[in-house]
């Protein structure tokens, strides 16, 4: 099950023009087949499948699988939306909530998408052996999505603060198993170096003297910190590019704060590393189950 668009225009596109124009955008591998777009942090992907020539069609369709998390189609609405007015293409949407034969917009892709994501749910969960998947709740799930996508661009745009704020490390937010059917977000901090920590991750990860991993809460570590700086949510280094979640500045940490906080923590010992496509939102999977 996914999200299928087709798109037309006036004038012959070819796979030529098409591979010229993927080639240059970022997260994009080409194949024969496919120009497959990954972000390495979100972990977001679709593709856009090449197909033959027909008349008005362009030949190449996009397509985006269903029973993801919905951040997915927030990831893939710009890159659409930059496709389609780069070529001034019309679509072909044959989604039920979908924009039909005629003009592109963003907010009816968005529509067709969480219309068809829902009904990917609703599917799947109520089949007769239905998977036990990992959940958070939607807000959560986005802020995470946020920070990781706005990362880099926004730890370069820390050195518009230089002298304001200390030249932080903002780490990458990961999930991983903490049970059969548990997850929880991590960051991995040496807990020494500046560091930007967003109090709405569970865990604070780093390793012991023996090289093993050891976690504690967040809440637990950034009681024995002292705040540099507090960022709201909202708050956007990169124009455009909130930072998604609430977000604590830290200078370098003294030798003896840095014991504190090591001695609150405990061995930690999770299953696995968990990929951002695999926890969904847990008001769609209540939803489906209803």
């Amino acid at each position: 099950m996914s999200y299928d668009l087709f798109f037309r225009s006036e004038r012959h596109v070819t796979q030529q023009d098409l591979r010229a124009y993927f080639a240059q955008q970022p997260s994009f591998k080409l194949n024969a087949q496919r120009a497959h777009y990954e972000h390495e942090v979100t972990g977001v992907y679709f593709g856009f499948d090449f197909t033959n020539d027909a008349p008005g069609r362009v030949p190449v369709a996009f397509n985006l699988n269903y029973f993801r998390p919905h951040v997915f189609g927030l990831e893939a609405e710009p890159v659409v939306t930059a496709f389609v007015a780069a070529f001034d293409l019309g679509v072909d949407d044959p989604q039920v909530d979908g924009m039909g034969q005629g003009p592109y917009s963003p907010a009816g892709f968005l529509r067709g998408w969480n219309a068809g994501n829902r009904s990917g749910y609703l599917a799947i969960m109520s089949m007769p052996e239905a998977p036990t998947p990992l959940t958070m709740p939607s807000a959560r799930v986005r802020g995470i999505w946020q920070w990781n996508r706005g990362k880099d661009l926004n730890t370069e745009h820390m050195l518009d603060f230089v002298g304001e704020v200390p030249p932080c490390f903002l780490p990458t937010v990961m999930f991983v198993r903490t049970g059969e059917h548990e997850v929880k977000s991590v960051v991995i901090w040496d807990t020494k170096m500046a560091v930007a920590i967003p109090s709405e991750v569970d865990l604070i990860v780093t390793t012991g003297d023996d090289g093993k991993l050891i976690a504690a809460p967040t809440s637990d570590v950034l009681g024995l910190l002292r705040v540099h700086t507090t960022w709201a949510a909202d708050f956007e280094l990169a124009k455009g590019m909130p930072i998604g979640l609430t977000t604590r500045l830290f200078d370098e940490v003294s030798p003896e704060v840095t014991a504190q906080v090591r001695a609150a923590m405990r061995r930690f010992e999770p299953r696995g590393r968990v990929s951002p496509d695999a926890v969904l939102d847990a008001e769609l999977v209540a939803e489906a189950k209803r």
